[in-house]
């Protein structure tokens, strides 16, 4: 054998010379080349990567021989190589390289040093790559005198951008609210509610009439409970839909509601302004507030009553009215007792939104 001598330079540091030394001499040895790897940097990153943490205790480096052949002394075969694991041989590096630099300015023929050294190892190898410093120094210029490749790694330039994207799969039936605005929901909502005057093309309706209210269960608020002014807006709007249907992904009274959409409508009709928000997103925007510390006009989050995307999280919200009640989007729009076992087994927490 005799070695390809590749030398790694460039006089910029950080440009991933070590690495890419270890990653290429790793490759060519799993593809069954015999290589060594010389740690050229008095810094030794490569040979710190390599597993040795404390390059200055090792018994012999680089510095070491090209000393001997500086002074003329024998080499012994194979003195101060490295085996690792993955493969490759190194040569280690350590700090005193650098006083080796400071030798070479007054020997003859300085800058072959380190060819004469690698002459000595030349045929047991089929490559050896030398990773240099960053610099143009003595021991550079050796490591060029050595070297019949060259590879000059540099960092590109460029710009990312990390984009997260989330896939949802929903039924056909759900595509209007994410594609449609308010106003083509509300001509959606009566297209549904006529079946395009083609009732035979639609034995079934996702989107029923919103008009058409059904059976609820009614309450009656204590008086003392509308002293507050803010509770007393939100009931009345929140009143005003009582038996509407429940229709996922229904954000208005044209198309009807969901419980989040429902809940989002009566509070930005009530002094807040918070735009259509899901039940994670109500929840988001309230303080926690303890059972007992709960009052009228607090949110009321419950988990676990459908098989959500986010199952630690809530998925159904009501407004609290007091006395254990709410009135929330079911189905229909209607009064609740929160004190059954269905939500209790699945009450999540109380939440307030902050004054509007």
């Amino acid at each position: 054998m005799n070695a390809q001598v590749v030398a790694l330079v460039n006089q910029k540091g950080g440009v991933g010379k070590s690495t890419t030394c270890v990653n290429l001499g790793v490759g060519l040895a799993q593809a069954g080349k015999k290589v060594l790897l010389v740690d050229c940097d008095p810094q030794a990153s490569m040979t710190i990567s390599l597993g040795h943490s404390q390059p200055d205790t090792l018994p012999v480096t680089l510095s070491d021989v090209m000393g001997k052949v500086l002074n003329d002394q024998p080499i012994a075969p194979g003195e101060g190589i490295l085996h690792h694991a993955e493969g490759v041989d190194l040569m280690p590096s350590d700090i005193q390289l650098s006083g080796m630099e400071v030798s070479l300015v007054n020997a003859m023929s300085r800058e072959t040093i380190l060819r004469q050294y690698l002459d000595t190892v030349r045929k047991q190898y089929t490559h050896i790559l030398l990773d240099c410093q960053p610099s143009l120094g003595m021991l550079t210029v050796n490591a060029l005198a050595a070297a019949n490749r060259l590879i000059v790694p540099v960092q590109a330039e460029y710009e990312y951008t990390i984009c997260k994207v989330k896939l949802t799969n929903f039924d056909l039936s759900h595509l209007p609210v994410y594609v449609l605005d308010e106003d083509g929901m509300h001509l959606y909502a009566t297209y549904m509610a006529t079946l395009g005057n083609r009732p035979d093309l639609f034995p079934t309706s996702e989107y029923p009439n919103a008009s058409q209210r059904e059976d609820y269960l009614d309450y009656d608020v204590p008086p003392e409970a509308l002293k507050d002014e803010v509770f007393a807006a939100m009931l009345k709007e929140a009143e005003k839909y009582l038996g509407f249907p429940y229709v996922w992904g229904g954000t208005n009274p044209s198309t009807s509601f969901d419980c989040s959409g429902y809940v989002s409508w009566v509070i930005n009709h009530s002094g807040w302004n918070y735009g259509r928000l899901g039940v994670i997103g109500l929840e988001n925007v309230c303080t926690p507030v303890s059972r007992a510390n709960a009052k009228p006009g607090d949110l009321v989050f419950f988990i676990g009553t459908y098989d959500a995307p986010y199952p630690d999280r809530p998925s159904h919200v009501g407004i609290y009215v007091g006395n254990g009640m709410m009135i929330h989007c079911g189905s229909p729009i209607s009064y609740a007792n929160i004190n059954t076992p269905y939500w209790q087994n699945h009450f999540y927490s109380f939440g307030r939104l902050r004054e509007p």
